[in-house]
């Protein structure tokens, strides 16, 4: 008897401890914290993983609109013309923030390595409405958007020539860093936030650099010469 009572009552303590786990599992707030434990115990940065950049939006939004400063680096950039970058481009108080973009240069020199060519082509594997330049003109679309943003000030557009290795977004507090997969579209790839620290350092220095070697959109460059 007693010992039937017993396996009854630890059987009880199992079932709540499963179901408590699953509970916490579809928690983001308990996912969040135990994330932060984790990366505080492994001595990294890690904020949270978010599954996707549809997950990711609310936090980055809200990331956006009270940094002083921004710096994305971006492979399509077709959610510029979306709600997640929306206060990056809104005229008031907010517009005097720094905002640096760096986006793809879809003029490359024939004999230097194609790199939105070489992603176009991943993509085709997945998606069959790309293979035929779409990517390109997706870019082209986007930078011309930008395009009327851009003020010497405050909101600079720069184009690089490297790998689309994904989609960095750093912020005063945050970096968030998509890393693109072979086989999937940058917005169906996880999302990592990383905070302060050596992590967040390293990917401003990566963006510096290429920074430091990018080129200025051709029409804001002869808009510039233009000025008296």
């Amino acid at each position: 008897m007693l010992a039937q009572l017993g396996i009854s009552a630890l059987g009880s303590l199992i079932g709540a401890a499963i179901a408590f786990l699953i509970a916490a599992l579809c928690s983001k707030t308990v996912r969040r914290a135990l994330t932060a434990m984790a990366s505080t115990f492994l001595g990294i940065q890690v904020k949270y993983v978010f599954r996707n950049g549809k997950e990711a939006e609310a936090a980055i939004k809200q990331e956006l609109a009270e940094s002083s400063f921004v710096r994305v680096f971006a492979g399509r950039g077709l959610q510029f013309q979306e709600s997640l970058y929306s206060s990056l481009l809104e005229k008031g108080p907010s517009s005097h923030r720094e905002v640096q973009v760096l986006m793809p240069n879809p003029d490359v020199p024939s004999e230097t390595i194609d790199w939105i060519a070489l992603r176009e082509n991943e993509l085709s594997k997945v998606d069959r409405s790309f293979g035929q330049g779409i990517l390109r003109e997706q870019i082209r679309v986007s930078i011309q958007f930008l395009l009327s943003h851009v003020h010497a000030d405050n909101f600079q557009l720069r184009l690089y020539s490297m790998p689309h290795i994904g989609r960095i977004i750093v912020t005063d507090q945050s970096v968030f860093f998509s890393p693109y997969s072979s086989t999937k579209h940058g917005r169906d790839c996880r999302v990592f936030e990383y905070g302060r620290g050596d992590i967040y350092d390293n990917f401003v220095r990566f963006f510096d650099m290429v920074w430091q070697n990018s080129v200025q959109p051709q029409q804001q460059s002869d808009t510039e010469q233009t000025k008296p």
